[in-house]
């Protein structure tokens, strides 16, 4: 930075040199840039900002287009030719991706939209040209937009990501002031269809930007996910009830957020003099813009801290029901329908958009990003179309009335609060088993960066327990559990000791065994379990300090490793072991699990698959029974608890697990899969989760059979 000095002006040069040190000193904690990004920053920043401005000004000329060229009873064809035209053309888009690469079906895309703009401001205005220029709008905020994350997604890795995405993200929200200022600005001079030349001249410009642009492609990037509907993201719905949750929030919200756009729409079109509907949407939305900067500056991030997602999720509906009422009660003013359209505008890109996305990241990475796409293209735009239709009936049977509409968004806003609300319970839930571990990790994680390793390594000194466990899971299952530090194990919570254990237990480290034998005295049994377990998978247990202890399940664990220190000795036939097995009670079933504990841990050995196949006939009915069943199967590769294997998946909790163990077995549970699949007789409940279980082999064998499937069906 040089800073310069003005001769002869000692107050000024004192003020500048202060600005400058302190510019030095602040900027990089405000832009983490670091050399050799500046100018894919730049030119993505200027990318985004071009864009949504162009975007942002087009949408104020096709409502101004729309109000004054389409009668209000006829508004809702709108939102169903928008929703019928985005569908195809995002498959379209996809494909071009693949065979084009991101950035030039992205710059394609631009050239084609400003063409498009051009043609519909050189021939004559109406009803159908005015509907046209609505579908181009929304074609670009579906297909180009995502475009352009495509393509920075391919530019930037994951640490950059960390560090860039807010700058990044901050020339949408700029874009969308600036765009709807001015187009505020210019109709005071020009006509509103000049707006669409204004727009396809800064797509164009867009597009020339593009090319400065570095990209990381080599060749034609991945695909975006498709939003049309498939099979397998119908079967994802199906068996992930969270998703169900989220797919159905997606609706209510959509259809609110879509009444109360009609209301907004059909109210000014009946109150302001068309003459003047341009100019006063426009000066609306720039204020509305404005707003929305101020909401995701100053609002958003503070909510989400100070009350968390699950709350926060409520906001939005629970304003806008509030804005409904005020507009029932007074008869559709145009003040109050003002209001309650500038609440939506506020907080929709801001406060719902950002805990929308949160919703989404407990969920396995995997079936998130199938799901995701599905739910917020396919499921939205039907929704779209079917509130279109709908609204569209209203008005041609002339029911239409500020009182109605009014009372459409009531009752939608009152469906969307009570559905957030019924949202709290099942996030939570997924997110405690996420944050846990006790959800099965993806096969597909991507080794993490050691900047944001080291990140997390200083997560783990959190007084929140939740954090600390968060952290270990996310190093150890993305291939940094070395970073996890020994001394993790002097921490107060029996949860952070009991996961440590484990992460350790199954590494090939040893710098933690001393004190992973101290814990064997702690008085909690979970951890003295946990601790015993580790030392065990390391050949470091002296099952004999153990067999006294009054806990049923630690006492069952080391007898059976007392049992088993003799090669020749059967444990069968061992009058410890099978009193064990008899053992009555709640005592009985926790000396079981401490005996399927061992044959969990232990190598392949068939003196265990004699005792595994006792414990199934005296198995529990409990989430941690199947599971361990299910692993115990899978470390004995013993084939014939297969079935019963094969009978377990209609228990959602344990389905992941299950299924992991079937895989291990390889043919021999294909073919139990295939077989029982093909079979009318077995229980419904059980075939749904068939399919899905057949691509989890991900074999040629499991392919050809899955095609056949297709093919039938």
């Amino acid at each position: 930075m040089q800073v310069h000095w003005i001769p002869g002006n000692g107050a000024r040069n004192r003020t500048i040199g202060a600005v400058a040190w302190m510019t030095m000193a602040w900027l990089p904690r405000l832009v983490d840039v670091r050399r050799g990004e500046w100018r894919a920053l730049v030119m993505a920043f200027a990318t985004l900002l071009l864009l949504i401005t162009g975007h942002t000004a087009l949408e104020t000329a096709r409502d101004a287009l729309v109000l004054t060229r389409l009668p209000a009873r006829g508004l809702g064809v709108i939102y169903v030719a928008a929703a019928l035209c985005v569908l195809p053309a995002v498959g379209l888009a996809g494909r071009a991706s693949v065979r084009l690469g991101a950035r030039r079906a992205l710059g394609g895309g631009l050239v084609v939209a400003a063409g498009l703009l051009a043609v519909l401001f050189a021939i004559p205005m109406n009803r159908e040209t005015a509907v046209a220029v609505y579908v181009t709008s929304a074609l670009i905020g579906a297909v180009l937009v995502p475009l352009y994350w495509n393509l920075l997604a391919s530019i930037l890795n994951v640490a950059q990501g960390r560090r860039l995405l807010g700058i990044v993200g901050a020339a949408g929200v700029l874009g969308g002031a600036l765009g709807s200022a001015a187009a505020a600005a210019l109709l005071m001079v020009l006509h509103t269809r000049a707006l669409l030349l204004v727009s396809s001249g800064i797509f164009l410009v867009t597009a020339v930007v593009l090319v400065g642009m570095p990209t990381g492609e080599q060749g034609p990037v991945p695909a975006p996910p498709g939003v049309l509907p498939s099979r397998r993201d119908a079967a994802d719905l199906r068996e992930e009830p969270f998703l169900r949750h989220v797919a159905l929030l997606v609706v209510v919200s959509t259809a609110a957020a879509l009444f109360v756009d009609y209301y907004f729409k059909w109210t000014i079109a009946r109150t302001v003099p068309h003459h003047e509907i341009a100019r006063y949407v426009a000066r609306y939305y720039a204020w509305l813009n404005g707003l929305s900067v101020v909401a995701q500056i100053f609002v958003t991030g503070v909510l989400v801290r100070r009350i968390g997602v699950a709350t926060t999720m409520m906001v939005t509906p629970f304003l806008l029901l509030l804005g409904g009422v005020g507009a029932l009660a007074a008869a559709g003013a145009l003040t109050a329908v003002l209001a309650l359209k500038a609440v939506d505008g506020t907080l929709r890109n801001s406060v719902h958009r950002v805990t929308t996305e949160l919703l989404y990241l407990p969920v396995p990475p995997g079936v998130r990003a199938r799901a995701k796409p599905f739910i917020d293209g396919a499921v939205a735009r039907v929704t779209q179309a079917v509130a279109g239709l709908l609204l569209l009936g209203l008005g041609g049977a002339n029911y239409l009335s500020s009182w109605l509409l009014a009372g459409i968004v009531v009752v939608a806003t009152v469906t969307w609060l009570a559905v957030a609300i019924g949202m709290r319970g099942p996030y939570l839930g997924l997110l405690r088993h996420a944050v846990m571990g006790n959800s099965p990790a993806a096969p597909d994680i991507d080794p993490i960066d050691l900047e944001s390793a080291e990140a997390l390594v200083e997560r783990l000194a959190d007084q929140d327990r939740l954090v600390v466990l968060g952290a270990m899971n996310v190093l150890e299952r993305r291939g940094r559990g070395r970073l996890i530090p020994a001394l993790i194990l002097l921490h107060e919570d029996a949860s952070v000791l009991v996961r440590a254990l484990a992460i350790f237990g199954a590494s090939d480290r040893a710098d933690w065994i001393a004190r992973a034998r101290q814990l064997l005295g702690d008085p909690r049994g979970a951890v003295r379990m946990a601790a015993a377990r580790a030392l065990a998978m390391h050949g470091r247990l002296d099952a004999r300090d153990l067999a006294r202890d009054a806990d049923p399940r630690l006492h069952a664990y080391a007898t059976l490793h007392l049992s088993l220190a003799s090669p020749e000795r059967e444990p069968m036939e061992d009058p410890s072991i099978t009193e064990l097995l008899d053992q009555p009670g709640p005592d009985g079933e926790e000396a079981r699990l401490g005996l399927l504990a061992v044959i969990v841990d232990a190598k392949k050995d068939d003196r265990l698959s004699r005792l595994l196949a006792a414990l199934e006939t005296r198995a529990g009915a409990t989430r941690e029974w199947t599971g361990g069943l299910a692993r115990a199967a899978a470390s004995q590769q013993a084939r014939a608890l297969i079935e019963h294997l094969l009978s377990s998946l209609v228990h959602r909790e344990t389905r992941e697990i299950v299924r992991a163990a079937l895989v291990s077995f390889g043919a021999p549970a294909l073919d139990e899969v295939w077989g029982t699949l093909l079979d009318p007789t077995r229980d419904r409940r059980l075939r749904v989760h068939l399919p899905n279980t057949l691509a989890r082999f991900g074999s040629k064998s499991a392919a050809e059979l899955k095609g056949m499937l297709s093919t039938s069906t």
